[in-house]
């Protein structure tokens, strides 16, 4: 954990905790995997085999290609790989979105590749301390009297589960395993999951 994610940290638990906000949503949280439940389905179902195979052209792109034909790749695949069920406008916003942070996504992937080709020394005893910090935001959860929302993707049900276990008040809503932004699983779920929220806030 960084000092910003951990100033992020106290600064959202001061604000909930002060009951200075009436809900609280968290949108694809990070949960260690040590800290999930037993008795919870990490449902870590693998994907299609050719999933990757759109993005490969990115790979390629990314050290050579101009800032207007990284943006025009970026959202052409977008569109590519939309699922099946995502409507025009929910498109449109995700390819947007993308389009806006294209120069974003291309610094990631190449700060990315640039990590994995160098040689990593073993962690020390800082990096350990950061990696068992992790995660502990989840026990500040039960102190919460305000509900709390979930946004993860279908496939990561699991991080929703977890987190279920120790907010008192919690829902969760399940977004397109391949795009975050559509809905996935059960829309009249989803509504019914932030009606809930917006009642208990209210």
């Amino acid at each position: 954990m960084s000092a910003e994610e951990a100033f992020q940290n106290i600064a959202f638990f001061a604000v909930a905790g002060a009951g200075l906000a009436r809900s609280v949503v968290v949108f694809e949280p990070e949960v260690p995997f040590d800290r999930v439940p037993e008795d919870v389905d990490l449902n870590l179902d693998q994907p299609e085999p050719d999933f990757l195979a759109p993005y490969e052209r990115l790979v390629t792109a990314m050290d050579h290609a101009s800032p207007p034909e990284w943006r025009k790749l970026l959202t052409d695949i977008i569109r590519e790989t939309a699922p099946p069920g995502a409507t025009a406008a929910e498109v449109d916003l995700t390819t947007a979105i993308t389009a806006d942070h294209a120069a974003d996504i291309r610094a990631e992937l190449l700060a990315f590749a640039a990590a994995s080709a160098a040689d990593r020394p073993p962690p020390d005893d800082a990096e350990l301390a950061q990696l068992e910090a992790r995660g502990q935001w989840l026990d500040r959860l039960a102190a919460l009297t305000v509900p709390v929302l979930t946004v993860v993707s279908a496939r990561t049900r699991f991080v929703a589960d977890t987190i279920g276990r120790y907010a008192p008040q919690h829902d969760a809503v399940l977004t397109d395993n391949r795009d975050p932004l559509a809905p996935g699983g059960s829309r009249a779920d989803a509504a019914a999951a932030i009606e809930r929220l917006l009642t208990r806030a209210s």
